[in-house]
């Protein structure tokens, strides 16, 4: 929903899709995190980690990333393809 409200921006202002591309990087990025990310977390900024540790580990941790294989990661979207259709109240766009 929000890439579509960007780009009812974007096409608004009679910028081209080409340009939405080299645009829309800067705005916007989905980010994956691994294990190593939440144990960095969990030492740098929870404090009173032993009375805390009950909640916190599990909460803060997220055990069983490894196991999933999760990485670190940041992905950039990119627009292959976009429909338009003119609507009584308005416009619709798909991408």
């Amino acid at each position: 929903m929000v890439l579509h409200t960007i780009l009812a921006l974007f096409l608004s202002f009679g910028l081209q899709l080409g340009e939405f591309n080299s645009y829309i990087p800067n705005a916007i990025h989905y980010e994956t995190f691994s294990q190593d990310d939440y144990d960095r977390f969990y030492q740098q900024y929870i404090q009173n980690k032993r009375e805390m540790a009950k909640w916190a580990v599990p909460d803060f941790t997220k055990t069983g990333m490894v196991a999933a294989g999760a990485k670190h990661g940041s992905y950039l979207p990119r627009l292959r393809q976009l429909y338009h259709r003119q609507e009584m109240h308005g416009q619709s766009f798909l991408g």
